[in-house]
């Protein structure tokens, strides 16, 4: 004799409960860069392009250190070069932009950098202005 159902309780019903799909952090590729962005991009690549025939050597590019970002980080002689990278319509808007609370974030991110790279190398900070095809460059912008 097959075996007997197995029982089920009077009135329960079951249903399909719709799965919970969980959202993935979709964070931006160089396919889903903003036009913005991709002219920050340009922009940065066009400075490493003047700083290295200026006579400085890059080291890095777009390197996060600590909490913030640092666009250009080179080589003049034995001196590190932090620099920060503008995309302006004016040169005088692009060095204006950089006020005490950015200055403070990259001292931060340069201290940061030299700590786990080079202790004992001396540092400055440069400023670089993009302008159209322009392109500025303030050597020693400020002192942290």
């Amino acid at each position: 004799m097959p075996a007997a159902p197995a029982l089920v309780r009077a009135g329960a019903q079951r249903t399909a409960r719709p799965r919970r799909r969980r959202r993935r952090r979709r964070w931006p590729t160089p396919v889903t860069r903003t036009p913005q962005q991709q002219k920050g991009d340009d922009a940065e690549a066009r400075a490493a392009v003047f700083l290295e025939g200026q006579g400085l050597r890059v080291v890095a590019r777009n390197v996060r250190a600590g909490r913030g970002e640092l666009d250009v980080v080179a080589r003049d002689g034995d001196v590190v070069v932090f620099v920060e990278v503008r995309r302006r319509k004016t040169r005088v808007d692009g060095l204006e932009s950089i006020g005490p609370r950015k200055q403070k974030v990259l001292a931060r991110s340069a201290a940061w950098w030299l700590a786990h790279n080079e202790p004992a190398a001396r540092a400055r900070f440069d400023v670089v202005v993009v302008v159209g095809a322009r392109v500025h460059h303030v050597v020693d912008a400020f002192r942290p």
